[in-house]
């Protein structure tokens, strides 16, 4: 056995579920390489019967978690059990293209010094909305402009070779939710002197809805503030959403709240404006990404949400430092 698919699931809506049989269905009936073992594991989900009932439609084998333990212990107790030599990991709301798990093996086996890959979103996420287009879209450009060489894993769509994986110990499962525990593994992995490659032609395509509210929540409990608290650890990349232009995006966005100010006493009608065209400015490829897929029109649209983006980041990052204590080392680590 070559390579192990595996795919953590909670699913709690009858959505949820048509979108795992969907995404279980392209994996079976169309990819390309065929000598692979699909492992599903069931996160003690309250739809497991259904949940039970996909898996067993398309031969996948089915691991059924006793408590709700999240996605990096689900994802452990597959790769215990999984035969191949590559590990590959898809999350529940994603289909790969037919050619995705062909081009995981393929580089793999070109290149014995790789030890992970990542891949990417399309530009086709199926979700309708226009936060969902924007919060899907945003994804895909951040792994479509970034490095060739990473130094974070991506369980979306990523592969490792499964010596490697047990070597580290796999995912950290003090991790109890959706996290950052695979961006974790992967640091785990390029400190340890691991090689991670970014191969944008791999892609999967993304089903998931979002709302204004799940966006921000997300970005807030589940990016900025495991990203903050990672820095104890790590330093920060100048890469993925950590660029120059991004930085400074948030900074300008830290101060929205001061230019507010400055126009209410002080009548300098002319800051709020200059900080949105700066930021606008700096996120003109994103936008144009998007456009690219939705048209301007609907892309302009999307710039409050980049703005409610750019405010989960800069209050995540507030609130990190502030629960480990770190404003002044981890403000060095920023600049530097």
């Amino acid at each position: 056995m070559v390579v192990s698919v595996i795919i953590p699931a909670w699913v709690d809506s009858a959505f949820g579920v048509e979108v795992l049989a969907r995404s279980l269905e392209s994996i079976v009936t169309s990819s390309t390489f065929r000598d692979f073992e699909l492992l599903v594991v069931d996160d003690c989900s309250p739809t497991g019967p259904e949940i039970l009932r996909i898996a067993s439609q398309v031969g996948a084998r089915l691991i059924r978690l006793e408590k709700r333990s999240g996605p990096a212990a689900a994802r452990n107790a597959a790769a215990r059990i999984a035969r191949g030599r590559i590990l590959v990991f898809m999350d529940a709301d994603t289909s790969p293209h037919p050619d995705t798990i062909e081009r995981f093996v393929d580089r793999l086996a070109a290149d014995a010094h790789i030890d992970a890959i990542v891949g990417s979103y399309d530009r086709y996420p199926t979700a309708e909305g226009l936060v969902s287009r924007f919060r899907n879209l945003h994804h895909s450009f951040v792994h479509h402009r970034s490095k060739s060489t990473a130094s974070t894993f991506w369980t979306a769509c990523g592969a490792v070779r499964k010596h490697v994986f047990d070597r580290l110990g796999g995912f950290d499962e003090s991790i109890t939710r959706p996290a950052l525990e695979d961006v974790e593994f992967g640091l785990r992995l390029s400190a340890s002197g691991g090689v991670i490659e970014l191969d944008r032609n791999i892609q999967v395509t993304h089903h998931k809805r979002w709302t204004t509210v799940s966006m921000f929540q997300t970005d807030l409990f589940s990016r900025a503030i495991p990203w903050t608290l990672l820095l104890r650890r790590y330093p920060l990349p100048h890469d993925l959403n950590f660029r120059l232009e991004d930085r400074a995006s948030c900074f300008l966005a830290a101060l929205i709240p001061a230019a507010v100010c400055c126009t209410v006493l002080l009548h300098a009608y002319w800051t709020v404006p200059a900080i949105l065209i700066l930021i606008a400015t700096l996120n003109v490829q994103l936008l144009a990404y998007i456009a690219g897929v939705i048209g301007w029109p609907r892309a302009i649209l999307c710039f409050p949400l980049l703005l409610l983006y750019l405010s989960a980041c800069v209050l995540g990052l507030a609130i990190g430092l502030w629960s480990v204590g770190r404003f002044r080392s981890t403000w060095v680590s920023l600049r530097s």
